[in-house]
C-alpha cells in the first residue's frame, strides 16, 4: 500500500469545495484525518497535522472510472461519483474505502466547513493493484509477541494514604521516567492566557522553560517539611511561568493539603506527558486514578476548599485527543457538580473552568449516539446551573478568557435546527430572560471592547490574528442568536437598544477589517461572515419595529468611540447608517431636504454595499422603504433601479467572457456564481415593480413610473434590452426575469418588445414551467399578434424559440400544464401557426427566390412533436383540428434539438447549492475542454479562486 497524498489542503476563496486530481488511476483503500497538532506519521516530528476547525462533516467524491471484468464489460458506469459521509471530530479519523478492483479513480472532491484539512490518502496505482491482474502471494510471517510492561508495585489508590506515593507509583508504571512538567506547563499557560502553546511563544507570551526538571525529581519523600517546602517551589514555579495567582497566601497549608496538591499537580502532568508521548497505558492509569479520587469523599471536598489545578487542567486536558474523551467527561461532569452542589464556591474560576468543560467534554464524543446522549446532560447541566445562580460580576470583565463559556455554547447550539432553537426559547421563556439573554449582550459588549482595545495604537497588548477572528465570530453568532431570544425578555426596549449598538459596531469592525487586513485568510471570513449577519440582524430588527433607529441615529456618538486609527476610516460607513435612519424612521419626517440629498449623495455606494450583503428578501424590504421614504425628493427610486439594472449588466458581461474564452472546471464555478447574481439583480427589480403592482390604489402612478423609467428612457431602455438579448443568446433563465419581463411589457416598444415577447415564450419549455401554456400563449397572440408587436426582422428569433415551446407542449402528454381549459391553449396555437404562415406569404410574394417561401420553420419542432401535438388538440378541441390539420402543408420540419436550459437559480439559493445545482447539471452535459491534467502528482484544484469579490457577496 502507498502513501498517494499527504500535504495539507485549504479551499480557495468562499467555497468550501476542495479537489485532489491523480495523475494516473489509483485505488485508495484509506483515508485518514490528521488532527491539528498531531504527528501525521512516525518518524517525521515535524510533519504535524493542521486540521480546523476541531469538528466538522466532510462529504468525499470519487470520480470513478470503471474497471473491466473477464468478458470486456465495464462493472462500473465510468465518470460516477461515489459519495461517502465522514464525520471529523477533532481526533485521528482513519476511514477504510477498499476500492478492491472494481474501480479506480482521479479525482476526488472534498466539501465540508474546514479552513484546513491534513489529509493523508493510501492505496496503489491501478495498474499495479494485485486485484486488476494476478492476485499476490504472501508469505506468512510470524508476529512478534508484545511484551507488557508489568507494575513495580500495585497502585493503591484506594486508601488515599499518601498522594504522593500514587503519582510516583503511576510514574513508575511507564516504559521512560524522563516526565516532565513541560507538557503540563504548555497546557496551563494557555488556560492561564487565553491561547495556544504556538500562538503563546509567537506572540510574546512568556517563554516556555525548553525542559524542566523531571517529575521524579520533584516528587519529594516522606520528610514533612520536605513535603510542604516542594510544593510552595511548585506554587512559585507555576506562578512565575504562567504569571496568575496559583495559591491565596492567606490560607493555612498543612501537610495533607501539601501532599494532596504534589499528588494532583504530578498525576495531571503524567497524564499530558504520557498523552504527548503514547504512554496509552499510563494515561488510563492515571483517569483511574483521578476518578476513584473524585468519588472519594475526603479528596473531593479537599479539591473543593483548595480550588487548585484540578479545575484548571480540564480544558487542556480535553485538547489532548490522545486521551478516551468519555474518561474526560465522566471527570469533568463530576467536578461540576461538584461546584453546582456548592453555591458558595461556585465563582468566577467554578464559571469558567467548570461550565466551560462539561460542556466541552460532552462536544467530540465520537459516535452520534454517545453525542446525543452526552450532549443533552452536558447542555441540561449548563442551564440547570444558570438557572440556579445569578451571573457573577467577574463574568462581566472584557477579558477574552470569560467569554470562552458562551463561545462554546453557542458555537454548539447556533446550528439553529429546530430542536435547538425550540431548547433555546423554551429557556428563555422559563428564566423570563433574566439569565441568558442580559449575560449574552454583556458578552456581545465586551467581545466588541476587546476588538476596539486591540486595534487602538497605544494598546499594550495589540490583539493576535486568530483572537479577533475569535471574537468577529463570536460577535456574529451572538447577533444571529438574539434574534430569537429578545422576544422572551421582559426589558425588550432596552436590551434591544444594547444589541443595536453592538451590531452597528460589529458591522463596522467587520468592515473595517475587510479594508485593511486582505492577506489573512482566516480573519477575513469571519469578517465577511460577521458583516453579513450583522447585516441581516439589523434587517430582522427593521421588519420587527424593534427600537434599532434611535441607535442608528445616534451612529455618530458611538463611533466617536472609536480608537483615532479607525475613526477616519468609518465615516463614510456612519454617514450611511445615519441614512437608513432617516429614510426608514415611520415616525419622523425629513425636515432639511437639502441636508438629505447631500446624505444620499455621500453615501450611495455605501447604501448600495450594504444592501449588497443582504438576503434578497430583506434587500427588497429595504429598497421598498427607501422608496417609500423618499417620495419622490431626491430621485432615490430611479438611482436603485439603475444601479441593480447597470449590476445585472456587468454581471452578464463578465458570464459572456467566461463562456466565450475559458472552459475549466474553476470557470464552471465562477459562470454559476455569476448567474446567482444576475438572478438576486432580477429579484430585486421584480420585487420593487410587484410591490408598485399591489400599491396602485395608493399610488396609481408609482408602477407607471418606474416601468416608463426602465424602458423608455433611453440609456436603461437600451440596457435592459441588451440584458435580455444576452440572456436568451447564452440560455440564462430565470423566473424572477420572466416575471419582469412580464410587467415591463405594456411600457415596452420595438426591440424590446419582442425581446420580451421571446423570453415569456422561454418560459414555456422551464421545468416545471412557472406558469400555464394558456397564459403565456394568451400574452404572446395578445402583443405579439394583435398588437404587432413581433416585427418581421424579429421573425426568426421568435419561430427558433416557438419551436422550442411548440415541442415541450407536445411532450406534456398528461396536458397538466396547458391550463384549465386546455383548448383555449391550443387555439392560441392555431392563431400564432397562422399568424406566421401570413407572414410567410408575403414574404414569398416580396422575394420570390426564397429557398422556403411560404413555409413556416420552427427550430426543435420536428413532424412526430407536430403530429403528437395535434393529437393532443384533437381530444380538447376536435371542431377546429381541421384548421390545424391543414397548416402542416406549410411546414418544414427540423429535427435540431434545442440546447439546455442553464440552471434556473433563484436568489434564495445559497452558495453551495448553486454549485450543487450547477454540478448535477454538466454530469450528462455535452463534452467541453477541461482544465489540464498535471503532470506531476496530485494538484489541488481550487474551486473559484480567483472570484472577484462582488460576486462573491451575494
Amino acid at each position: 500500500m502507498l502513501l498517494l497524498w499527504a500535504p495539507s489542503i485549504t479551499p480557495q476563496g468562499n467555497s468550501n469545495l476542495a479537489a485532489i486530481r491523480f495523475s494516473a488511476p489509483v485505488c485508495i483503500e484509506s483515508i485518514r484525518i490528521v488532527p491539528a497538532g498531531v504527528q501525521a506519521f512516525l518518524g517525521q516530528p515535524a510533519s504535524v497535522g493542521l486540521t480546523a476547525p476541531s469538528r466538522f462533516q466532510l462529504e468525499v467524491f470519487f470520480n470513478q472510472q470503471g474497471g473491466t471484468a473477464a468478458d470486456g464489460t465495464a462493472r462500473v458506469p465510468a465518470n460516477a461519483l461515489m459519495p461517502k459521509q465522514l464525520v471529523f471530530t477533532g481526533e485521528m479519523l482513519d476511514h477504510m474505502v477498499n476500492m478492491g478492483t472494481q474501480f479506480s479513480t482521479r479525482l476526488m472532491i472534498l466539501k465540508g466547513d474546514f479552513s484546513t484539512l491534513t489529509i493523508a490518502i493510501y492505496g496503489q496505482l491501478a495498474s499495479s493493484n494485485p486485484g486488476l491482474g494476478e492476485p499476490a502471494l504472501y508469505a506468512p510471517q510470524r508476529l512478534p509477541e508484545i511484551q507488557h510492561q508489568p507494575l513495580p508495585v500495585s497502585i493503591d489508590v484506594i486508601l488515599m494514604s499518601d498522594p504522593t506515593a500514587v503519582a510516583r507509583q503511576l510514574i513508575a508504571s511507564a516504559n521512560d521516567t524522563s516526565a516532565s512538567l513541560e507538557v503540563a506547563l504548555r497546557c496551563y499557560c494557555g488556560v492561564a492566557q487565553e491561547t495556544t502553546p504556538m500562538e503563546l511563544e509567537g506572540n510574546g507570551g512568556t517563554p516556555i522553560p525548553p525542559q524542566s526538571p523531571p517529575i521524579p525529581e520533584l516528587l519529594p519523600g516522606d520528610d514533612e517539611g520536605h513535603v510542604v517546602d516542594s510544593a510552595i517551589r511548585l506554587i512559585k514555579y507555576f506562578e512565575e511561568v504562567c504569571g496568575v495567582d496559583a495559591w491565596d497566601g492567606s490560607k493555612d497549608f498543612d501537610m495533607e493539603d501539601a501532599k494532596t496538591y504534589l499528588g494532583i499537580v504530578f498525576v495531571f502532568a503524567t497524564i499530558f506527558w504520557a498523552a504527548e508521548v503514547g504512554e496509552n497505558t499510563v494515561v488510563r492509569r492515571g483517569l483511574l486514578i483521578l476518578r476513584l479520587w473524585l468519588k472519594t469523599p475526603t479528596y473531593k471536598q479537599r479539591l473543593l476548599d483548595l480550588e487548585l489545578l484540578p479545575i484548571y487542567a480540564i480544558s487542556p486536558l480535553i485538547r489532548c485527543t490522545q486521551i478516551p474523551i468519555p474518561d474526560i467527561a465522566e471527570i469533568a461532569h463530576q467536578i461540576l457538580s461538584d461546584y453546582v452542589s456548592n453555591p458558595a464556591k461556585l465563582g468566577y474560576q467554578g464559571w469558567e473552568n467548570g461550565l466551560e468543560p462539561s460542556l466541552l467534554a460532552f462536544l467530540p464524543v465520537t459516535t452520534k449516539e454517545v453525542r446525543d446522549v452526552a450532549g443533552v446532560d452536558g447542555r441540561k447541566h449548563a442551564m440547570e446551573a444558570l438557572k440556579r445562580h445569578s451571573i457573577p460580576r467577574e463574568f462581566e470583565m472584557s477579558q477574552v478568557v470569560t467569554l470562552r463559556l458562551s463561545l462554546k455554547w453557542l458555537e454548539w447550539n447556533v446550528t439553529l435546527t429546530q430542536e435547538s432553537l425550540a431548547e433555546i426559547q423554551d429557556f428563555a421563556w422559563a428564566t423570563n430572560g433574566k439569565a441568558l439573554t442580559p449575560t449574552l449582550t454583556a458578552v456581545l459588549e465586551n467581545a466588541v471592547n476587546t476588538f476596539y482595545r486591540g486595534l487602538s495604537p497605544q494598546s499594550s497588548t495589540p490583539s493576535s490574528s486568530a483572537l479577533q477572528a475569535q471574537l468577529l465570530q463570536l460577535s456574529a453568532e451572538i447577533c444571529e442568536l438574539m434574534r430569537y431570544l429578545l422576544p422572551a425578555s421582559p426589558f425588550i426596549q432596552r436590551l434591544s437598544r444594547q444589541y443595536a449598538t453592538q451590531i452597528v459596531r460589529v458591522y463596522l469592525v467587520a468592515e473595517l477589517t475587510l479594508q485593511s487586513r486582505q492577506g489573512e485568510t482566516t480573519l477575513v471570513e469571519a469578517a465577511d461572515n460577521a458583516r453579513r449577519r450583522t447585516s441581516n440582524a439589523m434587517m430582522h430588527m427593521v421588519k420587527q419595529d424593534w427600537d434599532i433607529f434611535p441607535i442608528l441615529q445616534g451612529l455618530r456618538q458611538v463611533a466617536m468611540d472609536l480608537p483615532p486609527a479607525i475613526h477616519e476610516t468609518t465615516f463614510i460607513n456612519r454617514q450611511g447608517f445615519n441614512l437608513l435612519c432617516d429614510l426608514i424612521d415611520r415616525d419622523e419626517e425629513i425636515a432639511d431636504v437639502p441636508a438629505f440629498l447631500q446624505g444620499v449623495t455621500a453615501v450611495r455606494s455605501e447604501l448600495c454595499d450594504f444592501m449588497s450583503r443582504l438576503d434578497a428578501s430583506d434587500a427588497i424590504f429595504l429598497g421598498i422603504e427607501l422608496i417609500s421614504r423618499d417620495a419622490g425628493r431626491v430621485g432615490l427610486r430611479e438611482w436603485l433601479l439603475q444601479h441593480h439594472v447597470l449590476t445585472l449588466e456587468s454581471a452578464l458581461e463578465r458570464l459572456v467572457d467566461h463562456v466565450s474564452n475559458r472552459y475549466s472546471d474553476e470557470d464552471e464555478v465562477q459562470r454559476a456564481l455569476l448567474r446567482h447574481t444576475i438572478a438576486k439583480s432580477f429579484e430585486f427589480l421584480d420585487g420593487v415593480l410587484q410591490r408598485a403592482f399591489q400599491d396602485r390604489s395608493e399610488d396609481p402612478d408609482g408602477l407607471e413610473d418606474m416601468t416608463s423609467y426602465l424602458v423608455q428612457d433611453e440609456k436603461m431602455g437600451s440596457t435592459m434590452h441588451r440584458c435580455f438579448r444576452v440572456m436568451l443568446e447564452h440560455d440564462i433563465s430565470t423566473l424572477a426575469a420572466c416575471r419582469v419581463a412580464d410587467t415591463l411589457l405594456d411600457s415596452s416598444r420595438g426591440d424590446l418588445s419582442t425581446t420580451l415577447l421571446i423570453t415569456l415564450l422561454r418560459r414555456m419549455r422551464m421545468q416545471p414551467p412557472p406558469s400555464t401554456f394558456y397564459d403565456t400563449l394568451e400574452i404572446i397572440v395578445g402583443y405579439g399578434v394583435d398588437d404587432g408587436g413581433i416585427r418581421d426582422e424579429d421573425l426568426g428569433r421568435f419561430r427558433s424559440e416557438l419551436g422550442f415551446a411548440l415541442s415541450a407542449m407536445a411532450g406534456d402528454e398528461t396536458m397538466e400544464h396547458w391550463g384549465d381549459d386546455p383548448s383555449l391553449a391550443a387555439r392560441n396555437v392555431v392563431k400564432l401557426l397562422d399568424f406566421l404562415r401570413t407572414k410567410a406569404n408575403v414574404n414569398a410574394e416580396i422575394d420570390t427566390d426564397m429557398e422556403t417561401a411560404g413555409g413556416i420553420t420552427l427550430d426543435g419542432l420536428s413532424e412526430a412533436s407536430f403530429q403528437r401535438l395535434m393529437e393532443l388538440a384533437d381530444n380538447v378541441m376536435p371542431a377546429d383540428t381541421r384548421l390545424l390539420s391543414s397548416l402542416t402543408a406549410y411546414m418544414n420540419w427540423s429535427d435540431y434539438l434545442p440546447s439546455p436550459l442553464n440552471p434556473t437559480l433563484t436568489a434564495d439559493q445559497s452558495l453551495t447549492s448553486t454549485v450543487a445545482t450547477l454540478t448535477s447539471a454538466l454530469v450528462d452535459g455535452p463534452a467541453r475542454p477541461l482544465t489540464p491534467l498535471p503532470v506531476t502528482p496530485p494538484t489541488i484544484l481550487g474551486m473559484g479562486k480567483s472570484i472577484p469579490p462582488s460576486y462573491l457577496d451575494i
